[in-house]
């Protein structure tokens, strides 16, 4: 009688698709080798966590001293008719923005359907932009105006 040991093997690229999106701390392996043994779980944050949507204004901006300078819009800008070139852009979501790094971090930081607050100032005029964040099933991300959303409204 002989005692045969079988091993299921998952495809790495379909258990990360299984598994999109899932949140990275319910995802660890268990490694079986010398350094590491047994009974130690690794997290794998980069391998199974999903990129985070990628939402932008359609803004061209440069930093200056307390926010950021509208230079440009792009021709299918979600903020065209909202913001105009020579805007400063001071906060998103009631985080102060310097950089575009510090920008794009504040836009990808919401999930789909929330909404988005951009605090601008026109001139000496403070203003208050908002909108909407929406994926679409292809998993294009746009940021659109919220239906009630008064464009480019006074600060309240």
């Amino acid at each position: 009688f002989e005692q045969r040991v079988y091993s299921a093997r998952i495809s790495l690229p379909s258990l990360c698709s299984s598994l999109r999106g899932a949140p990275h701390r319910m995802l660890a392996a268990r490694p079986q080798t010398e350094k590491h043994g047994s009974g130690s779980w690794l997290p794998f944050p980069d391998v199974f966590q999903a990129d985070p949507p990628k939402f932008c204004l359609g803004i061209s901006v440069v930093p200056e001293d307390g926010g950021l300078v509208v230079k440009s819009l792009s021709p299918n800008s979600a903020s065209r008719g909202i913001l105009k070139p020579n805007d400063v852009v001071h906060s998103v979501d009631g985080v102060l923005v310097g950089t575009t790094e510090q920008l794009r971090a504040c836009l990808t930081a919401g999930l789909d359907g929330t909404n988005l607050t951009v605090r601008f100032r026109r001139g000496p005029k403070p203003m208050i932009a908002r909108f909407r964040r929406r994926i679409e099933g292809s998993g294009a991300c746009y940021l659109v105006p919220p239906p009630t959303a008064a464009r480019g409204r006074g600060s309240e």
